[in-house]
């Protein structure tokens, strides 16, 4: 037992250690067994009844927003004299990270359902997936100041991976899973993805210098971003001036058969005994291939400003003009038509266990980890799941993500057989300060929520047997070989059934003797 408890420590400092950049979504769901939606998270994951299905958006619906940069708290200082609410530059700057990434979720159910046959268990569903990423180097903040370091040290400002992804798809998708023995538990889902708009900013790389002497400056930049938009072009020649196609519907319905991509979901549960069940899953491995309206932008170029271009007779109109001319003429702005380009889906490992401490407590611990734009996010959520009454369900957790420490969740599901509902979110805010009588999160760098309803049914008899559980998986594994068990020896009567009633008509038959049992 002990070995086991240091294994789950070393996981979860490793997990602590590796998380530069924290982050979470639907970590609360993770452990929350009662909900269906936790199979989409792990697709090893059975649920307890045979069939639940999910209504169009009333199943599920999930708006999250995550800065990794910093929260109100930081942005805000209060003079402690005057109390007047400042806005200070210098402790926001120290706060950010080199590069801040601003990310919002919006996804919702279409259709699901799921059925068992045997050992295997099915499910399908139909989803819409939003997702938006704006990254911001923190010198943008240096650019008040100048790019030089108490007044004499010359210090490159970088605007690199400064840029916008977004995009808009519809995944259908199927898995099974099965228990093999009494140990494993394997699942698989399969995604057939549908892109619908895409904005992805492929490189960005932004650099300003000043000279030492303080007499000139650098600007150099090279930009490539593609685009899978209804756009079209209005001007004379080249993309003069962008506008949207007044024939959006028609094109919305080209993508239909243009933008697909497929995708992966892999899980495995390990029931190391009656109480440790140790859980890993992959999602959303896999990619979509933009073939309809694509286009690529690429601006680059390098622009030198010199202050000995000026005179006693330059005014401002004059070097405003000058300016805008030179930079004109300095940089390139090429959009050009491309077949066809491909992006990733946002990858999400997830690694942890779970300790069943009470028939009505589940103790849990899950590491996330997000591949987004060659960069690793992480978050570590500790849970703890209690099951008070057989229709009632309460999720606590406490995670380390979006660069903070203090984030606690809350989750809760009312219901089981026949209808449910549930709420959870990864951050319950607590401090708050009050904007024209509008209270906000004071410290919150975190907002997530998901909720929705469910229609449950075939709901095993023996479930009176062993509810209330807190962690109805650790009695998946006896019911599925309770009722191997039970099929085994149902095929072993019928064939013995089988067997007597040819052995009947063989000796009833005509000209037949009766033969001596």
């Amino acid at each position: 037992m002990n070995n086991i408890k240091n294994k789950f420590i070393i996981i979860a400092f490793l997990s602590f250690l590796f998380a530069k950049h924290l982050q979470a979504q639907e970590n609360v769901l993770y452990y929350m067994y009662d909900v269906p939606q936790t199979l989409l998270l792990n697709p090893a994951n059975k649920y307890i009844c045979k069939t639940f299905i999910e209504l169009p958006v009333l199943s599920k619906f999930y708006f999250g927003l995550h800065n990794t940069g910093f929260g109100y708290n930081t942005i805000i200082t209060v003079n402690p004299q005057t109390g007047q609410t400042l806005i200070d530059v210098d402790k926001i700057y120290s706060k950010m990270p080199k590069t801040n990434f601003l990310r919002l979720e919006l996804n919702t159910n279409i259709l699901g359902f799921s059925f068992q046959v045997r050992d295997f268990y099915f499910t399908f569903n139909v989803s819409n997936n939003t997702d938006f990423k704006f990254g911001l180097p923190r010198d943008v903040l240096a650019l008040t100041k100048g790019n030089y370091q108490n007044g004499s040290v010359i210090k490159e400002i970088d605007l690199s991976n400064f840029g916008v992804n977004f995009q808009n798809y519809t995944s259908i998708s199927a898995s099974v899973s099965k228990s093999f023995y009494t140990q494993w538990r394997f699942g698989l889902r399969a995604k057939y993805i549908i892109g619908h708009v895409n904005l992805n900013t492929k490189r960005s790389v932004n650099k300003w210098l000043t000279s030492e002497n303080f007499d000139s400056l650098n600007f150099s930049t090279d930009i490539q971003v593609n685009s899978a938009l209804l756009l079209v072009n209005t001007g004379q020649s080249g993309y003069q001036s962008i506008g949207v196609n007044e024939n959006i519907v028609s094109d919305l319905l080209g993508t239909l058969n243009k933008n697909k991509g497929f995708g992966l979901d892999l899980g495995a549960i390990y029931n190391y005994n009656e109480k440790i069940k140790l859980n890993a899953s992959i999602t959303d491995l896999g990619m979509i291939f933009w073939k309809a309206n694509t286009t690529q932008f690429n601006a680059g170029g390098e622009f030198t400003w010199s202050a000995l271009e000026l005179t006693d007779t330059t005014n401002f109109d004059q070097l405003l003009s000058g300016l805008v001319d030179s930079i004109q003429n300095a940089f390139t702005f090429s959009p050009t038509d491309i077949t066809k380009y491909t992006t990733l889906l946002p990858t999400k490992i997830y690694v942890g266990g779970t300790y069943q401490l009470h028939k009505k407590i589940l103790l849990g611990v899950v590491s996330k980890t997000m591949f987004l734009k060659n960069r690793l996010h992480s978050s570590l959520t500790f849970s703890a799941n209690i099951k008070p009454l057989k229709f009632l369900t309460t999720t606590f957790t406490y995670s380390l993500m979006d660069n903070t420490y203090n984030n606690l969740g809350f989750g809760v599901a009312i219901g089981r057989k026949g209808a449910q509902f549930y709420i959870a979110t990864d951050k319950v805010p607590i401090n708050f300060a009050t904007i024209d009588g509008i209270p906000v999160p004071y410290s919150a760098r975190t907002f997530d929520i998901q909720f929705g309803f469910n229609i449950i049914f075939g709901c095993s008899k023996k479930l009176k047997k062993i509810e209330p559980m807190a962690c109805p998986q650790h009695k998946i594994w006896d019911i599925d070989i309770l009722q191997r068990q039970k099929r085994t020896e149902m095929q072993k009567a019928l064939a013995k059934k089988k067997s007597k009633k040819i052995l009947f008509y063989k000796e009833k038959g005509p000209g037949s003797k009766k033969r001596e049992k």
